[in-house]
């Protein structure tokens, strides 16, 4: 019992923070979207972040799809027809 609760443990972790680091993604996008319409600082910088963390954000949303679509197929209700 305990073995297959410290295997869920690590998968949760791992899920965990997956989660964590596509959110950090996100807010970063988004920061840096507000500060290039608000003309903060130097745009060319801003673009250039802009696009390496929308880049950083497309590697991370395939392995969240992935995970979503298992635990959506595991969940779901069997149909008794």
């Amino acid at each position: 019992m305990n073995s297959v609760l410290q295997d869920a443990g690590i998968d949760v972790a791992a899920g965990g923070a997956l989660l964590f680091l596509t959110n950090l993604a996100g807010i970063i996008i988004v920061a840096a979207l507000v500060f290039l319409l608000q003309n903060y600082g130097q745009w060319k910088k801003g673009l250039a972040l802009l696009i390496v963390a929308s880049l950083g954000g497309y590697v991370l949303v395939p392995p969240l799809n992935t995970a979503l679509h298992e635990i959506y197929v595991k969940n779901r209700p069997s149909c008794g027809w």
